[in-house]
């Protein structure tokens, strides 16, 4: 009863839903394979010291979470939301290569950025078009279904990519591997995924999309605390590249093997996702689980910062910092949406995007110039120190909200 519930659940997604699953599946798996050896190569391979690795990845996520605050706008505009997935999974795509050409930090920083301004740009619309096809009664259930494609393809690469060092013993071998899944994910938007019809702009009301300086004072204290709160907490976090060439370090693992430390902080973040995900809709106040996910944070820097060479404490370090981006993801932009003003939804969104871009920029560069001055265990302590107080604003702001 169950299997024939489930099967007729997969046959009631629509066909351009699995494409863009099925593309998000293949997108992942590309990045992951180059992403698991990105920072090892960078520091190993070419001298780059960690503190410009930190700032190599704020910026590329900076650039992902600005090109997320318009890509969404232009696709209603242009009432086409295909152009863009394509357009943005092209760059993705495009990236790939000059990521296995690159022979020095520039030319690869460069190529970097462009991965993530494709990421950015495609995220958006192809949420939207899942929207647009997904039917009502298996809305819930099709978004499920493309995050839990987009999980298995991160899964995957990293697998892939470690199984491909092991036999190719080569960086640039595996980045251009890598190559093939997103050249998959191109052919399947093109040929797979297709627009419905929307009703056109000038039958629609104005919506808020920028950022105006009159609007500010609109939103409540409440709102700005929020904010903060996400300013800290990104600020706060340790890149995954830092992670690994850490884990790599402490326990001096051959090279190939670095993909798969990502591993369980993918299952971790999928599981949690999901989960959070249920239970935020099925209560009034969702905020006590985003302060569980802030807890983990915390608690998976100071396991960082203790571990020292003892697996299995370093194996829960990880899980518990999938886990809290897993919870983050899934509730913290809905909490953003829900305390703005209804007619500013769209520019309280904006704001929240603008201030991760700029607070994950900062924080990558601070922690990665922290952890090549001082080492990894001052870079883990300065995290959770951040993170315990972004948890103690939160509980305070939650006790009020009972009050």
């Amino acid at each position: 009863m169950n299997s024939s519930n489930l099967f007729g659940r997969i046959r009631a997604v629509p066909s351009t839903v699995k494409s863009i699953c099925f593309a998000s599946f293949f997108i992942n798996m590309s990045t992951l394979m180059i992403f698991s050896f990105f920072g090892i190569y960078l520091h190993n391979n070419l001298g780059v010291n960690l503190a410009k690795i930190g700032v190599l990845d704020g910026t590329v996520e900076a650039c992902s979470f600005i090109m997320k605050l318009f890509s969404g706008y232009l696709s209603d505009i242009l009432c086409n939301r295909k152009v863009l997935l394509l357009f943005g999974t092209i760059l993705l795509f495009l990236a790939k290569p000059l990521e296995a050409l690159g022979r020095s930090f520039a030319p690869l920083f460069c190529a970097k950025v462009l991965e993530r301004m494709g990421n950015g740009i495609q995220s958006t619309p192809r949420d939207a078009l899942v929207g647009d096809w997904a039917p009502a009664p298996h809305r819930a259930g099709c978004f499920g279904m493309r995050q839990g494609m987009a999980a298995i393809g991160a899964l995957l690469g990293t697998v892939f990519a470690a199984i491909l060092y092991k036999i190719l013993n080569n960086f640039q071998l595996v980045f251009w591997c890598a190559c093939i899944p997103a050249a998959t994910a191109v052919i399947i938007v093109i040929f797979g995924v297709k627009n419905k019809t929307v009703v056109k702009k000038s039958e629609t009301k104005k919506i808020s999309c920028g950022i105006k300086i009159k609007d500010i004072s609109k939103f409540s204290k409440r709102y700005w605390l929020l904010l903060s709160i996400a300013a800290i907490y990104n600020c706060a976090k340790v890149s995954e590249s830092l992670i690994i060439l850490n884990v790599t370090n402490t326990f001096d693992l051959n090279i190939f093997m670095c993909p798969l430390i990502l591993t369980v902080c993918y299952v971790s973040n999928s599981l949690t996702a999901i989960i959070s995900g249920q239970i935020s809709d099925k209560i009034r106040n969702a905020t006590p689980i985003f302060m569980l996910g802030l807890g983990m944070f915390a608690l998976a820097d100071l396991l960082f910062i203790f571990a020292s060479k003892t697996p299995v404490v370093t194996l829960l370090a990880l899980f518990f910092m999938g886990a809290y981006t897993g919870v983050s993801q899934s509730i913290f932009a809905a909490k953003i949406s829900e305390i703005a003003p209804p007619d500013l939804k769209g520019t309280g969104l904006g704001l929240y995007n603008l201030t991760c871009a700029l607070s994950l920029l900062i924080g990558g560069s601070i922690i990665g110039k922290t952890a090549d001055l001082f080492g990894f265990k001052h870079a883990f302590g300065l995290s959770s120190v951040l993170a315990i107080i972004a948890l103690v604003i939160l509980s305070i702001l939650n006790k009020k909200d009972e009050d």
